[in-house]
């Protein structure tokens, strides 16, 4: 972060000038982008360049407030949601039961919570390399 602050301050560093141009997530703030974050939703997308243009087709149309402050360049989705295991073999929702899971945003925690008892979400600098330090027995992702 060349001009400081954390992920989650992108958006405002842009809204307020600090910033030209930034890239960021929906989940960076939770919460925050209500209306864009259904495209977080885990095996939602199946193609990243479809996905992306529906993104930016509903943001344009439904979801415009959120961004009220700033010229919105582009958006975009990444290919399926993917859960990485370390030495676990699952094969069903079953087998997830009881795992600790680590999911990298709220949408994908809440998801995780229906199936099986995902025990933290934690930002992703904070669980670098989760699965061969033994932290978690998966971690689930966005593609990204």
């Amino acid at each position: 972060m060349q001009l400081g602050g954390s992920p989650a301050q992108l958006f405002d560093q842009a809204r307020d000038g600090i910033a030209d141009i930034v890239w960021s997530l929906p989940t960076y703030q939770a919460g925050r982008f209500t209306k864009s974050e259904v495209f977080e939703l885990p095996f939602m997308a199946k193609s990243s360049e479809r996905a992306s243009q529906a993104m930016w087709d509903y943001v344009q149309k439904n979801a415009m407030d959120e961004f009220k402050g700033v010229k919105l360049i582009f958006t975009h989705v990444h290919d399926g949601s993917q859960l990485h295991f370390g030495s676990k073999t699952v094969k069903t929702l079953e087998d997830l039961k009881g795992l600790k899971v680590r999911a990298a945003s709220r949408i994908g925690t809440k998801t995780l919570a229906a199936w099986v008892r995902c025990r933290c979400r934690c930002r992703r600098r904070q669980c670098l390399n989760p699965l061969p330090r033994g932290w978690w027995t998966a971690s689930a992702s966005h593609g990204r």
